[in-house]
């Protein structure tokens, strides 16, 4: 009996280790596997937050474009109607001296026609004022209709320019709308 409850007793000691160093190993097991998960993880954590960090970045960059090509279009667009403004005051100051010379010259050599032709006929001194009166507005409205067509072809000219400009910025706005999306669609096809 003695013998068999020492080798019972033996047995469970040797029972008893065998449980504990298979738990040891387990945990062992357990804590290596734990712990190559972890490190995938946060592998996996690194390069996701890296890849939303640069498209992040990536936004805010074509952001900034944009704005910053708005911005300059807008302050360009600013001095061109300023510098177009002054050159029409200053065409129109030109245009208004040359008329008003040219009117002056014309008075002067209208009057002095009139103050010879007078002297050497005064018989025929109202025929001549009509005749020259006649002529007179005979070429100031040929002078007016000369200055209105040409302010009527500058004006056209300026329309189909405005409108020609218009039409650019349209097709360049879609051509930015257009590489936008697809820059946008590779960039989500080249992160599924």
């Amino acid at each position: 009996v003695n013998r068999r409850w020492v080798a019972r007793k033996a047995y469970m000691k040797a029972r008893v280790f065998v449980i504990f160093m298979q738990s040891c190993h387990r945990r062992k097991v357990l804590q290596e596997q734990y712990h190559s998960q972890r490190c995938a993880a946060v592998v996996i954590q690194k390069n996701w937050r890296s890849c939303v960090t640069e498209m992040w970045y990536i936004d805010t960059i074509l952001l900034t474009l944009s704005i910053q090509t708005a911005f300059r279009r807008h302050r360009e667009e600013k001095k061109y109607r300023k510098v177009r403004n002054a050159s029409l005051v200053v065409q129109r100051s030109v245009r208004m001296h040359l008329a008003r010379r040219k009117f002056m010259t014309v008075a002067n050599a209208v009057m002095l026609i009139q103050s010879s032709w007078r002297k050497h006929n005064s018989c025929r001194k109202n025929k001549a004022s009509v005749i020259i009166q006649a002529q007179w507005r005979a070429y100031h409205q040929k002078f007016r209709f000369l200055v209105m067509r040409e302010d009527v072809m500058h004006i056209q000219a300026r329309i189909r320019c405005f409108l020609s400009e218009r039409k650019y910025r349209k097709v360049r706005y879609a051509s930015v709308v257009i590489q936008r999306n697809l820059r946008s669609y590779f960039a989500q096809k080249q992160l599924s």
